[in-house]
């Protein structure tokens, strides 16, 4: 009798190129990208001095991200990556695609549970690569939290899985260990004990004893997990109270996440609840009930545990964001939760051997390839970025600021003035973009309109360094001298050489001219009572008290009739 000829499905080698090349091809491009104007710059820019330090790693499980968000192994992958190539993107970038990379093939793997003919699977894997909503954790380099929690979570699953077959401890100390690494990636691990347990009941019939003695190592991890934040951690994310809005934001995301995960269309970088798309989210949901009738599922047990996987990952991130100001809401969060979906998909029924299905599949990867191909430049650096999300969400300030800041750098000046203009409109309580708006005039040579600008930024901020320098050389290329110099002794006393030192010396000649010239006049005028109240002034400014109350005594002494005179007397007399 013939052997058979060994399938495809049988090599694994073959089969793990196979599933890998569509998104490495798609993804090549990334590989050139630069670093993007948000949070690069203070995860990984700003932060490169701790990054580089190797005392970083013993503060890594006690260690926050912006005060809120408690990822250790997130902050790891970053620092690895800075140790192999600093500060260079393509590093970054390139960890962010063997991520990926590596999710599609757990994604193959865990799907072989409940696709006998694997073909489905495989298929719905290479689909999985190149979905276009994931494009924003692949090309964005802070979306890889959710590709690595991801990876985490389906090698955790896959493992169960391998559990429930020969029960060894292996398998379950692996499955135990992968949830760690999802919990310690991100916090939406938290939930993932009850995706175990419902496949439990789907694999196990419910059976208590296993679901007890796993139980019992999911909360050991928990456990520490939320000591070890808890000390990283002091504030506690709150909604406002408002939570009639937030219930209502909450839904209206849930359904726009359901439309990018089936439609992908109307995408953005910065989406928040108001810019949503509720229409693809709508037909999303009725797909979903349609298939679920005709063509049908082969287990619909299974899919259900898709669909509530899919429902589950969403709930912590999207309960989390409608509360706050911006109410963004990333499509990197959808990454982890469409393999719900994909459970889902894997279920559905298509005549024999599925191939209707299979050729459904295979257009829709073609379709979403070059979707996501035609949209991946805007990831490409600081200004496509920016500019996508004027576009994206023309009613938010940041990517207006972030563009004038852009063009600032560049010398646009009468751009940069325009941006920060329009972003001052939508925020008119953020100091810095005073200070840019002021920053901007100065490069103009428009120092009369600079200067207000100016002092708005440092009337609406406690103290800032860099609005009094801007303020102080401001004032010395408006020739006053005696304004300049106090905001340089100011910056003198608490940050040393802050103002150039041209600048400074330039201030210190016009301040003695000023002096002098009034010291000039005094000796042709000695009568001008308004002389000596002048050269006092410049006398207290620079601590000279002897010299200031002898020039204030006799400007009082000339005009004995002025108020300002004598009040000013007064004051530094100590009477």
């Amino acid at each position: 009798m013939k052997k058979s000829e060994p399938s495809f499905f049988d090599n694994n080698l073959k089969v793990g190129l196979a599933l890998i090349i569509p998104a490495f091809v798609l993804y090549a491009k990334s590989l050139s990208f630069e670093f993007t104007s948000l949070d690069e710059q203070w995860m990984i820019i700003q932060n490169a001095r701790y990054l580089e330090q190797w005392s970083f790693l013993k503060t890594l499980f006690v260690k926050n991200v912006a005060h809120i968000y408690y990822r250790p192994l997130f902050m790891l992958s970053l620092f690895i990556d800075f140790h192999i190539g600093k500060l260079s993107p393509f590093i970054y970038h390139f960890s962010n695609l063997i991520w990926h990379l590596g999710s599609v093939i757990l994604l193959y793997r865990f799907l072989r549970f409940y696709d006998d003919t694997k073909k489905t699977a495989f298929f719905l894997s290479i689909l999985f690569s190149v979905h276009p909503v994931l494009l924003h954790a692949v090309a964005w380099i802070p979306g890889r939290n959710d590709s690595m929690l991801t990876v985490f979570m389906l090698a955790s699953l896959i493992h169960l899985n391998y559990y429930f077959q020969n029960e060894t401890k292996k398998n379950l100390g692996l499955h135990v260990l992968f949830f760690g690494c999802a919990l310690f990636t991100k916090e939406t691990a938290t939930v993932f004990p009850l995706i175990y347990i419902a496949l439990i009941y789907l694999q196990k019939n419910g059976q208590f004893k296993l679901i007890l003695k796993t139980s019992a190592y999911w909360l050991s991890i928990v456990l520490g997990w939320f000591v070890l934040r808890n000390i990283s951690i002091e504030s506690i994310h709150t909604s406002g109270g408002n939570y009639t809005e937030s219930i209502k934001g909450f839904f209206l995301s849930l359904i726009a996440y359901t439309g990018k995960a089936i439609i992908p269309l109307q995408q953005s970088i910065f989406p928040r609840v108001g810019d949503l798309p509720l229409i693809p989210g709508i037909c999303a949901l009725i797909i979903i009930v349609v298939l679920w009738f005709k063509p049908g599922l082969q287990n619909k047990k299974v899919a259900l545990l898709g669909l509530f996987i899919f429902l589950l990952l969403l709930i912590i991130p999207v309960w989390y964001t409608v509360g706050q100001g911006a109410k963004e809401q990333y499509e990197h969060r959808i990454y982890a939760p469409l393999t719900g979906l994909f459970l889902f998909a894997v279920q559905l029924k298509s005549g024999r051997d599925n191939k209707i299905l299979i050729y459904v599949i295979c257009f829709l990867s073609l379709l979403f390839f070059i979707r996501t191909y035609s949209r991946m430049d805007v990831y490409q650096n600081k200004t496509t970025f920016a500019m996508a999300g004027t576009k994206d969400c023309p009613d938010y300030y940041l990517f207006h600021y972030q563009l004038g800041d852009l063009q600032l750098e560049k010398g646009n000046y009468e751009e940069a003035l325009q941006n920060f203009k329009t972003a001052l409109k939508m925020r008119p309580d953020m100091h810095r973009i005073y200070n840019n708006i002021g920053t901007t005039y100065y490069f103009l040579n428009d120092y009369q309109s600079a200067l207000p600008y100016f002092n708005k930024a440092i009337s609406m901020c406690s103290f800032n360094p860099e609005y009094y320098r801007n303020r102080c050389v401001t004032y010395d290329r408006l020739n006053d001298a005696q304004r300049a110099m106090s905001d340089l002794l100011v910056l003198r006393k608490c940050c040393g050489n802050i103002v150039p030192q041209a600048a400074e010396m330039e201030i210190a000649k016009k301040w003695d001219a000023l002096y002098n010239g009034l010291t000039k006049k005094i000796m042709h005028d000695p009568t001008n009572a308004e002389f000596y109240f002048k050269r006092a002034l410049l006398n207290f400014q620079i601590d000279r008290r002897p010299e200031g109350l002898a020039d204030l005594r006799a400007a009082t002494g000339l005009d004995p009739a002025n108020e300002i005179y004598r009040k000013t007397l007064l004051k530094f007399s100590g009477k």
